[in-house]
């Protein structure tokens, strides 16, 4: 797993942060390593570095031993300004599901809270085969919202998209789907609003599911959230 999985930094941020020294995967809540914590508060101690490493790796942190709620950890998959999403188990039925969580630095705006709450019952409100459905939504224990989705194997559109390149009617017949689904959403008085390939995701059989409602408004004049 990439280590930025555990961290709630700006994908910007982390880009931009020490580089871990020793290898672990074990993030504390700022993003940084655990292991290199311990190095540092260690150095000057009487510990040689065979003593060191075995301490250190008693301590460690496994990814798989991760949970929310009742889901398992498995890898991040994506991440946006909002939200982080990760490809996780659902321990009661070991289901793998898409799971999308806000990030703790946004947990003192308003705004975005209602936004992420608009995206998880705006999705969950609609049945339809090619739009991304919702299984679950909670709360984690530091009172952050998440929800579950299914996972779309194959990724987005957007990443898909030399796959269809020369395959006109496979392109043809998958925005034929998409527009169907948009269709039935605008029946039921809900604009998507952003709508583009990274938010069209395709599932193991490359059949497409509309994704990603943060930017939803109900066309029965309800407020909407742009920002």
């Amino acid at each position: 797993m990439d280590p930025s999985g555990l961290t709630d930094f700006p994908v910007s941020s982390i880009d931009a942060c020490n580089q871990c020294r020793c290898g672990s995967v074990a993030r504390v809540r700022s993003g940084q390593c655990v292991g290199c914590l311990l190095q540092d508060a260690l150095e000057g101690d009487q510990l040689d570095d065979v003593a060191l490493e075995l301490e250190l790796a008693a301590i460690n942190i496994p990814d798989r031993d991760w949970r929310l709620g009742n889901f398992q950890i498995l890898e991040e998959i994506a991440r946006g300004g909002m939200g982080v999403v990760y490809r996780a188990r659902h321990l009661p039925s070991g289901r793998v599901v898409a799971l999308k969580r806000i990030l703790t630095y946004h947990s003192d705006s308003q705004q975005t809270l209602a936004r992420f709450q608009r995206e998880a019952e705006a999705a969950a409100s609609l049945d339809h085969p090619n739009i991304l459905p919702i299984y679950d939504v909670g709360i984690t224990d530091d009172g952050l919202p998440y929800f579950s989705m299914k996972f779309a194997a194959a990724g987005s559109l957007l990443n898909n998209r030399e796959f269809f390149r020369n395959k006109p009617r496979r392109a043809a017949e998958l925005i034929v789907k998409v527009a169907r689904a948009i269709d039935y959403a605008h029946h039921r008085g809900l604009l998507h609003r952003d709508l583009k390939p990274g938010n069209i995701l395709l599932d193991s059989r490359d059949e497409p599911l509309v994704a990603d409602f943060g930017l939803a408004k109900w066309l029965d004049g309800g407020s909407d959230l742009t920002c």
